[in-house]
This record gives structure tokens, sequence and C-alpha cells, in this order.
């Protein structure tokens, strides 16, 4: 069953029920469906046909569901696009993915005007992503509306939604954590797959259930887990277009979502809000957390928010990648790692030489199952895929082990091994050196353009530099030589990307070009 035909057996199974919620307005299945209709018809009237491709442009509101299972319905490719991407990359995106047709939201137009020009626009209602002291001001965008784009509004149609025999992909972007973003083509059924895997591990409880939908849709974790999953099995989705710290808990603890699927940063502004630490949290069911890696003192602490909350849920570190839609596996929460590969998924390290490592023993992470992308969407020459023993792998690049129990664990990127002076050298442990101590926030291993290793570490709150140069020297005096920095540098926040991961490229600027924002800076 294609991802639309699977929404759309609940609305017939539930047409009464709440499928979103945005700004505590409810959508049911039966105006979903509805909805839905009408956006693909509107998407034919203006000539998108089959393999046409269609930018989604836009935060987690209803629209997105609504344009993205429109353009499954009639075969057009949705083309998955960061709402705040910069101008120029905006451009640049949409150039390298052949756009015909771009959906955004009107309040965000005027900012995107040039980096659109001569490109087919609709514009849909954005009020809801604005903050509520400006919303009352909306009325007024209309004015911006300019040659090109079109407006549109939902219309009542008659008849049913006639989905597309052979369903075309759609195209996600990685996170660009190391580079150039790569469009990334999966099929439709991905999705399903993802959805009946996740059922196998968690009791979702259709129309009662509901997800904390904060994770952005363009991206496979919002997506497949946020979005997807929660439609196909009639739960709700509680959708928060801003990540706005002091809209976000009050929201979570009025609507009681069951699941919250969060990237680390989340987590931290959680357990940050004071609010969260009195609150009743006994309504959360699961807490997924993945993205990147989850410090374990951070799954420590919001394991205790979430016990003094009087929640029975703990949180549950998943692996996966855009390539394989999201993840792949999931830690039951009990133990260190990923856990084991879904059902139907399999999870195999390999050394140097492909062949198979032993348990315990350090590899590149490869992954097989029906949650695999088709391919690099314009990189022909790329092609990250290995066959063995007449399967096809995703080479994910990740080093990780299979543990004794069988759990996945994954130890670092290769390209973030570090050769220092002939030696090479696991950044993450000097990172872990570091990461136990309770004043300690994020921490990151690099070189700098002179090859010196560097330790970037931020804190949790204010301490005399003194006393933090101290706290931090003592456990890396410990390690080898060879493993220890060259340079320490002591900085308020981490830099995060588009998702909210750390974009270790700005931290490479940032050691390179010594600005005055530094906390503190030594050498052991």
């Amino acid at each position: 069953m294609i991802a639309i035909r699977r929404v759309l057996s609940m609305v017939e199974k539930y047409p009464k029920a709440i499928a979103l919620t945005c700004n505590h307005q409810h959508t049911t299945y039966e105006e979903l469906g509805r909805q839905i209709h009408s956006a693909a018809l509107f998407l034919r009237k203006e000539g998108i046909k089959e393999n046409h491709r269609v930018a989604l442009i836009l935060p987690n509101l209803p629209q997105f569901p609504v344009f993205f299972y429109a353009c499954e319905s009639i075969g057009a490719i949705a083309v998955m696009i960061h709402p705040l991407t910069i101008g120029s990359k905006m451009k640049l995106l949409c150039d390298q993915s052949r756009i015909d047709l771009a959906v955004m939201t009107d309040i965000l137009y005027p900012k995107y005007r040039q980096a659109l020009k001569g490109r087919r626009v609709v514009l849909v209602d954005g009020k809801d992503a604005l903050p509520k002291s400006i919303r009352s001001l909306h009325f007024l965008l209309p004015s911006i509306l300019t040659i090109g784009t079109l407006r549109y509004r939902y219309q009542e149609s008659q008849g049913s939604i006639e989905v597309a025999q052979d369903p075309q992909p759609f195209i996600l972007f990685s996170s660009g954590t190391q580079g150039l973003n790569k469009g990334i083509r999966l099929r439709h059924d991905t999705l399903d797959a993802l959805c009946d895997q996740l059922t196998r591990i968690i009791d979702p409880v259709p129309t009662q259930d509901s997800m904390f939908a904060i994770l952005p849709f363009f991206h496979g974790f919002g997506l497949g887990i946020s979005m997807h999953t929660v439609l196909a099995l009639g739960g709700r989705c509680i959708l928060i277009p801003r990540l706005a710290r002091n809209t976000i808990v009050p929201e979570f603890l009025k609507e009681k979502p069951t699941y919250i699927a969060a990237v680390p940063q989340l987590l931290r502004l959680f357990l940050k809000d004071p609010r969260m630490h009195t609150a009743d949290l006994s309504f959360v069911k699961n807490v997924f957390c993945g993205g990147e890696a989850t410090p374990k003192k951070l799954i420590e602490e919001f394991n205790e928010l979430l016990r003094n909350g009087h929640s029975q849920a703990v949180v549950q570190v998943g692996y996966g990648c855009t390539e394989t839609l999201t993840a792949v596996c999931v830690s039951d929460g009990m133990a260190d790692g990923c856990g084991k590969a879904f059902a139907g998924n399999e999870i195999i390290v390999v050394d140097e030489h492909g062949n198979r490592c032993a348990d315990e023993q350090a590899g590149e992470i490869l992954i097989h199952g029906p949650i695999l992308m088709d391919g690099y969407d314009g990189l022909r020459d790329a092609d990250p895929f290995v066959s063995m023993d007449g399967k096809r792998y995703f080479r994910s690049a990740d080093i990780g082990k299979i543990d004794a129990n069988g759990n996945l664990v994954v130890l670092y990127r290769r390209d973030h091994l570090l050769k220092i002076n002939g030696y090479f050298v696991d950044p993450h442990e000097i990172e872990d050196a570091v990461l136990s101590l309770p004043d300690i926030k994020e921490a990151i291993a690099l070189q700098d353009e002179e090859g010196r290793l560097c330790l970037i570490v931020s804190v949790k709150q204010h301490k005399r530099q003194e006393d933090i140069k101290k706290e931090i020297t003592g456990p890396l005096e410990t390690l080898d030589r060879w493993y220890r920095p060259k340079r320490i540098l002591l900085i308020h926040e981490f830099p995060k990307n588009e998702m909210k991961k750390t974009d270790r490229n700005a931290l490479k600027r940032l050691i390179n070009s010594r600005p005055n924002g530094l906390l503190a800076e030594w050498s052991l």
C-alpha cells in the first residue's frame, strides 16, 4: 500500500477523529481527505502532471501534509526544502532539483522573491507560523503578490481522490553538516515500510495517541516518524511551525502528546525550562532521539525529568540517515547503543576489505532493507551501495560495532577520524573525557588549518574561567599524549544548522578565525 492510500484508509475509518492540531485549531481526518483532494485538483489545474516537480518550502503547517499527499496522488515529485534557507541557497536547490512549481507561505515570499524569480509560485496562508502577537496583521500580506504567483485557497469538491498508478519518488535533502546538501530520492513505500516497522516497537492507540511534531517535515526524521507514521495509524499530529522557546513548553504541556521525536538540542531546550521540572508528564509514552550523537549525560538528565514527572518513558536513541529515510534501529532505553535493526532491515559491520567484523570489532556500518533510497538526485556517478550475498547495502560512512548483545553502537563518522602527527585519533575519546563533567554541555574535537588538535567546549552555566579550565584540563591530561588537544576553546553555545544539529563547518571556521566571541582559549 502506498503512503496516501494508508492515510485515506484512516480518513474512511476515523473521519471525525482529529488528524492535525496547529495553534489549537483542529483538522479532522475527513477534512484532511477533502483538503488533499482540493490541493490535487488545484495542482492539476495548474498543469502539474506526472514527473513534474513541486517544491514544498513549508514549515510544519497543515498545508505540508496536504500538498505532500496531493503530489503523491497525481504522480508529481515533491521536493522538500527548508523554508528558512538563505536566498542564494534556495535558488541553487530549486535549480539543482529542476522545480516546476514552488509552494510556500505568503509570509515568507517577500524574503525569497528574488531567489524564486522566473518560477511559478503558489502561496498558502502562513499566519499560523507567525508569532501570536502579530498574527492579526496577516491581512496586510495579499499586497505582496506579484506576477507569476498564485494564491491557493481550499475549494470544496465532489468525488474521491484518484491516486496515480505509478507513484513517483519524493526528494529530501541531506542535512549538509559536512558540506553540500545532496538530493535523495525515496519511494513512498519506504514511508509505509517504516510505519510497519515502528508498529512492532510501539503500541499506538488510534484516535487517542498523538505526536509532538516539532521535527521539521522537510527532513526524513520528521516526515517519516512525526508525520506519516502518525497519520497512517490514525493518530494526531500536534504541529509546531515555529521553534520558539517561549511557546514550545506551554504548547507541549497543554496538548499532552503521548510521543516525542527529537534531536538532542530539543531535549536540552526542554531541560532548560523550569516549567518542565514541576509538570505532570505521565501522558508521555515514548521519547525517541536521534539525528546526531546523543550524550549519555543528556539521556540520564532527561530520563530523570521523565521519572520526576511520573512518566514511564525513557529516552530511546535511534540511528539512521536520510538515505534510509530516517531511523533503521532504536534502543529499548535500557542499554547503551542504538538497539537492533527494525524488522526487515539488516545492519552489518565490515572492515576495510569488506569482510564482516566479529562482535565488538569496529568497522563501517552497512544497511539493507525496504527503507533504502533509490539514489542521489542528479548525481549519477555517486554510488554509495555495495552488493553482498545478493543484497544491496548502503554504505553509511559511519564507524560502529555490534556488541555482544547484538546492539549497534555507533562510534564516529569515518570522515571525523583525525590524523595527528601520524597517529589516527578517535575524537570521541577526547570528547567523552570531558562530557562526563557536570558543567560541560557539548564538546567536539577537530583539527585547525595548521593540523593542530583542538577541543571546543560549551558549558551549562557561568563559572570562573579558572575553575572551568582546571575542571576540563584534569581528565584531558590522563589521555595518551597524541590525544591531548593543543588548543582548548571555550564558547557559549555551539552553532546549529537548519536541522538544529551541530554545524561542524561553522566550528571549523571558528577555530581558524579566532573570533572575539571566545570565552577562553588555552593549551595543555
